[in-house]
């Protein structure tokens, strides 16, 4: 198939109550196109970062500071924006 292309996204969803009542951390970072996986087990060991075709950032506790790493957000601050499935659709069609 001749000019076939796949393109990929990627999403991070906000925790689920299980990982709430753990205080888990987010451990992603996004930056454009690119989405970095911090380890922080080994925080000096050099971060993976992957590029994607499109990135959308939906994670509700964090959002992203200086540098785009992921802070907390202040109490009564609007949810992160969430991708409509009709605008993520049409980018990948």
């Amino acid at each position: 198939m001749a000019g076939a292309s796949v393109k990929v996204a990627v999403r991070v969803r906000p925790f689920n109550s299980r990982e709430m009542s753990r205080d888990s951390k987010c451990i992603i970072q996004m930056s454009g196109s690119t989405t970095t996986i911090v380890n922080p087990k080994q925080p000096k060991e050099t971060p993976k970062s992957f590029s994607f075709d499109y990135s959308y950032w939906s994670h509700t506790s964090v959002s992203r500071g200086p540098g785009g790493h992921p802070t907390p957000r202040p109490q009564g601050s609007l949810m992160a924006w969430l991708c409509p499935a009709g605008q993520l659709h049409g980018n990948l069609l």
